[in-house]
């Protein structure tokens, strides 16, 4: 079976109301070159709202998007995994599970088959942990330098949630068709 993916598309307005980044910084970020440029009408999906949700965050904690564009995608990429856990984020002729829909769709995008981790934590000292606890993260990384400000956590797994449910339609269609190649272990 053949099972091509179709990732839905959003207006620039849509991804506004999903990620909170305004239509004029989106413009200003594709122009920059933070967020991927458009032939014709702007419009996004689900990896290029994940990454507008991320850019937003870190911009309003004072991160410009030069800063964080070393983890930006990796983060992007993580929620939008947890974005696909949902049997609503997909619409069609839908596999058993989301999973098996996910891992599919995963795979025919060239990604690793690695599967992100629930937290993403921003020490004080600007370097980052990605783990699946939170007391594991904090755990191994107990030192004063790394304490001693502001931290950032960032759950994949809320933040994948919202980005679905603002989304407020499936993120990809799927259409599973039959597989015409010919199979010389099968009998005509």
């Amino acid at each position: 079976m053949n099972t091509p993916f179709t990732l839905a598309l959003f207006s620039p307005g849509e991804a506004e109301k999903i990620t909170g980044l305004s239509t004029t910084m989106q413009r200003d970020w594709r122009h920059r070159g933070f967020l991927p440029k458009n032939d014709g009408h702007a419009r996004f999906d689900l990896f290029t709202l994940a990454m507008m949700m991320v850019l937003k965050l870190f911009a309003d904690r004072n991160f410009g998007p030069q800063a964080v564009k070393t983890i930006a995608d990796i983060t992007a990429r993580a929620i939008a995994w947890h974005a696909l856990e949902f049997v609503d984020s997909f619409e069609g002729d839908i596999p058993d599970a989301p999973d098996i829909a996910r891992r599919a769709l995963w795979s025919s995008l060239g990604f690793p088959r690695l599967i992100p981790p629930r937290f993403l934590v921003v020490f004080a000292d600007e370097s980052e942990w990605w783990d699946n606890s939170l007391d594991h993260a904090f755990a191994k990384n107990d030192g004063a330098e790394k304490r001693s400000g502001p931290i950032i956590v960032l759950d994949m797994m809320t933040l994948g949630d919202l980005l679905a449910d603002r989304a407020g339609r499936a993120l990809v269609h799927i259409d599973t068709e039959p597989d015409t190649t010919p199979n010389p272990d099968r009998p005509s």
